[in-house]
């Protein structure tokens, strides 16, 4: 819950945790979800799960001096793998810290490196526009096709098929939070701060975020496994709301704020918001 007053006039915001009836769950849809079960599930690899980290530890090692486990138990970000990784379905959850001071790729930057060479941006992107640096995007080559970001603090889901190429191709059908942001996307290139290899890396960015229930099944494509027994949703549509200044009681903080508690932006900003939020 939120209070503060606007113009003078006392509001409360309450959070929603369930369908708001705007577009979709706050929660993805594919948060938890493991392959035990699954008409698909033949063969995969679980290579990491807080309920056996422990045994998991063995699959991962120190990558840019960072130790392996944080806040529970969960995967910190500086770790690859000490296998290799090549075509595969994908699945990893990632949490990103609520920076509120920063910006830009500040705000709870990691990414996700496959083969250590191609990376799916990990980012607080929550109610931006979605650009090819933003969360979904791979990185610098494809800006997802929607934001589909949900706010800090909240574990969010990468479901990726990941076909590699010769030498430094490859290719990515990627869902975040259940809806497909990339299809089919050709790179060519190791993308920024990647490295060639075979490994899956977490990076280090200096931002605080951790990762959990990590698997893969290798081999799987996009027509071999169908993603769509998940039924996520294809698409969110965008709305815009005009900025809301407001100074939020009980923060002992200066200047004012926007609904998102972030620092209020410039009378003629529009911010981007997903109605499922």
């Amino acid at each position: 819950m939120l209070n503060g007053t606007a113009n003078g006039a006392a509001f409360t915001l309450n959070r929603l945790t369930g369908t708001n009836g705007l577009g979709g769950p706050r929660q993805s849809t594919t948060l938890g979800l493991r392959p035990e079960g699954k008409s698909w599930s033949t063969g995969f690899q679980s290579w990491f799960n807080t309920a056996t980290a422990a045994a998991d530890l063995s699959r991962w090692a120190q990558r840019d001096n960072t130790v392996q486990l944080k806040y529970g138990n969960f995967l910190y970000r500086g770790v690859v793998s000490t296998g290799n990784i090549g075509t595969c379905l994908l699945h990893i959850e990632a949490r990103m810290s609520y920076s509120p001071t920063a910006s830009g790729q500040n705000r709870a930057n990691s990414g996700i490196y496959l083969r250590g060479m191609h990376e799916m941006q990990v980012l607080d992107s929550f109610g931006l526009a979605g650009a090819d640096n933003d969360l979904g995007s791979i990185y610098k080559i494809k800006a997802p096709t929607v934001n589909a970001a949900l706010p800090p603090l909240t574990w969010q889901t990468y479901d990726c098929y990941y076909t590699a190429g010769t030498g430094t191709s490859g290719t990515f059908t990627l869902y975040v939070n259940g809806v497909q942001v990339q299809n089919n996307t050709a790179v060519n290139v190791v993308t920024e701060a990647g490295f060639a290899g075979s490994t899956l890396y977490l990076q280090n960015h200096g931002n605080e975020v951790i990762f959990n229930n990590i698997w893969l099944i290798p081999n799987a494509t996009p027509t071999s496994l169908p993603y769509s027994t998940l039924t996520p949703p294809t698409s969110l549509r965008p709305f815009l709301i005009s900025p809301f200044k407001a100074r939020v009681d009980g923060l002992n903080a200066k200047g004012f704020f926007d609904l998102l508690g972030r620092q209020a932006l410039p009378e003629k900003t529009r911010l981007t918001i997903l109605p499922a939020f």
